[in-house]
């Protein structure tokens, strides 16, 4: 966990999640032992925590094995999203085509901040294209989704179970913690809209956005609030880290 936060910690339990306060007992408590903020299938944030982001390291793992068959940008794009769809329910087709959908998100703010970022590895002596490092790196410092998300929120008074907030989809971005929201026909059932009101009183860096049913599985879910809150995910990346560096591991964090 962050040893430098000051205001309430959301613990998060993501994934195709039959029982939350089951996976909360086994992942976050891995997770809270191992001092990391991001594990696989959980993950701790607050106030001074670094975004999440897909080249941040504890959210897959890579085998020594697989390294050969990432040789190219393609490659290694398609490995994150075939790791992001593990994490989700093959029932879930909105949330599937919604993670697609983000990967092309990204893609497309890299080429369309394509003459930026090319300059800010110019300004440091590198290539802009073709070297160790490349523009199009900088979409692993897009932000990871956590899929199927779930917020622990505090004990009520009378509650013996814990208690949760789902959210269709989360992100991290440093300083707020994106709600991604999917509208249904349905009307939400009571017990989940307090959830989500708890959850939003319990920690304020909380921004619920509430995707309308006929934008869930297009691209143009990332259209307006969305893409705003998402597409700044460059500016404060100083190099364009990708998957993984030289000697093999995962980078952190940037």
């Amino acid at each position: 966990m962050n040893p430098h936060h000051t205001g309430p910690c959301a613990a998060i339990v993501y994934g195709a999640i039959r029982d939350p306060g089951v996976a909360a007992r086994h992942t976050l408590a891995d997770l809270r032992r191992s001092g990391r903020t991001l594990g696989q299938g959980a993950a701790l944030v607050s106030e001074g925590t670094p975004a999440l982001r897909l080249n941040s390291s504890g959210w897959l793992a890579l085998r020594p094995q697989q390294v050969p068959e990432l040789g190219t940008q393609a490659d290694r794009i398609a490995f994150c999203a075939a790791h992001l769809a593990t994490s989700v329910s093959l029932f879930a087709g909105p949330l599937r085509l919604f993670l697609d959908n983000y990967i092309a998100f990204l893609q497309q703010r890299v080429e369309r901040d394509r003459a930026a970022l090319a300059a800010k590895l110019l300004a440091v002596g590198l290539p802009a294209a073709g070297g160790m490092l490349d523009y199009r790196d900088w979409i692993y410092s897009g932000f990871l989704p956590l899929p199927g998300a779930h917020v622990l929120l505090a004990t009520a008074d009378g509650e013996v179970a814990p208690s949760f907030a789902r959210i269709d989809c989360a992100f991290w971005t440093g300083t707020r913690l994106v709600a991604v929201l999917f509208e249904s026909h349905n009307m939400p059932l009571p017990s989940e809209s307090r959830a989500l009101e708890r959850m939003e009183a319990e920690f304020p860096f909380v921004d619920c956005v509430r995707v309308p049913v006929a934008r869930r599985g297009e691209p143009w879910a990332f259209d307006g609030r969305l893409g705003d809150a998402l597409a700044g995910f460059a500016a404060d990346a100083v190099l364009p880290y990708g998957l993984f560096r030289a000697g093999g591991g995962f980078s952190e964090a940037f």
